[in-house]
């Protein structure tokens, strides 16, 4: 090439690499201008509190826990007032006892004093094993005493071929074991019969004295099925008072930190209603702040976020945007009644700030602490938020 040629090949490329290096500059400052710097809010640290809830109504008697008090799952914290249960109870159960008495005698348990560990029985049930026993009595009192009989006949003709000299000493002796044995066993057979008879009479006479009494009381006049749904009802009344007075205790579900209490000694509570709050010793802490709708624009769901407590410079937690919520939505005290957003961070790792606010003196590591959130504009994949 000519110098003139070359003048021609190198100037082209001048101008192309003057564009591309303006080019080049310009999308650097345009990157400079354009990309938002992050975003900082002040926020506090919260923790999910867990209600314990009433369950029952009644007045309470005594609190036994207090706000701040680390509990343990199954810690009594307050008790109810039973007095006046009790004497509702106590009332209602006379009401049950005389809707027993016109109950059919069928349908009448009554634990048997000769059989503690036996279920209960109705008084016909009774009558009719008892009976049966009789009966066996009566036929073993019967076979023992024609044994008696039996072997009394053998003794003396034992006794007579002795005297003759037809038989020995000792065959007499036995003969007289035999008889003895069968004396005893005769006696005893009478006493159960004796007994068994006792037993029989006794509970026929319970029956009928029932009988007559339910009679007096115009139970007849009442249909079974009447009779059978009162008494049901009553039992059912009775039943749910005495678990009442068994669960008179109202203890923590879980082991934590008690954060606030809701009630005092004297106050009466409902079925339901929050007593006490719990932070669970596995509660994790999040952050949350409150922003502007301005600001609430260019922040999305998984953003990644630093979280830094305060005094903790130069150890900032990296985390992302758990929720965006309207602040009238929002279940957060320090938003209420405020305009624009709450905003809730989540560490990556959650322990990581349990861990950091564990290293804390208390005072400093209870809900309320003040923190930095520093917003960045790339969003965290869902694949890894933990």
């Amino acid at each position: 090439f000519g110098i003139e040629n070359k003048r021609r090949f190198i100037l082209p490329l001048c101008i192309a690499a003057g564009v591309a290096v303006a080019a080049l500059g310009y999308a650097l400052l345009l990157d400079r201008i354009v990309a938002p710097p992050p975003l900082s809010f002040r926020g506090s640290i919260v923790y999910e509190e867990q209600p314990v809830l009433a369950g029952q109504s009644g007045t309470v008697a005594a609190v036994s826990a207090s706000t701040g008090q680390h509990v343990r799952a199954g810690q009594p914290l307050l008790r109810f007032d039973t007095a006046g249960l009790r004497e509702t109870f106590e009332r209602q159960s006379r009401k049950l006892a005389d809707l027993s008495r016109i109950l059919p005698p069928e349908y009448i348990f009554l634990p048997d004093p000769e059989h503690p560990d036996a279920p209960p029985q109705s008084l016909p049930q009774r009558l009719e094993r008892e009976r049966a026993e009789e009966t066996r009595a009566e036929k073993y009192f019967h076979e023992s005493t024609f044994n008696e009989a039996r072997l009394s006949v053998t003794h003396n003709r034992v006794v007579m071929l002795v005297a003759q000299g037809k038989m020995g000493p000792e065959q007499q002796t036995r003969s007289e074991s035999s008889l003895e044995a069968a004396k005893k066993a005769s006696f005893a057979a009478k006493q159960y019969f004796e007994v068994s008879s006792g037993k029989r009479s006794q509970t026929d006479r319970q029956l009928r004295e029932l009988k007559n009494e339910q009679a007096a009381l115009g139970a007849d006049r009442i249909p079974v099925a009447e009779r059978l749904r009162l008494f049901e009802e009553q039992q059912a009344k009775v039943a749910a008072l005495a678990s009442q007075i068994g669960e008179s205790e109202l203890s923590a579900p879980v082991d934590g930190l008690m954060t606030s209490t809701l009630i005092k000694s004297g106050d009466i509570v409902a079925v339901g209603q929050p007593c006490f709050l719990i932070r669970p010793e596995s509660a994790l802490p999040s952050a949350k702040a409150l922003v502007s709708p301005e600001q609430a624009e260019s922040i999305r769901q998984n953003q990644v976020c630093t979280i830094s407590l305060d005094g903790s410079e130069g150890q900032s937690l990296a985390g992302y945007v758990r929720s965006l919520s309207p602040a009238r939505d929002a279940d957060w005290p320090e938003a209420a009644g405020m305009d624009g957003y709450v905003l809730e961070c989540l560490p990556v790792q959650p322990p990581a700030l349990r861990e950091r606010l564990l290293s804390r003196p208390p005072s400093e590591a209870l809900p309320g602490v003040l923190l930095t959130v520093s917003m960045e504009q790339a969003a965290l994949p869902a694949d890894a938020l933990h």
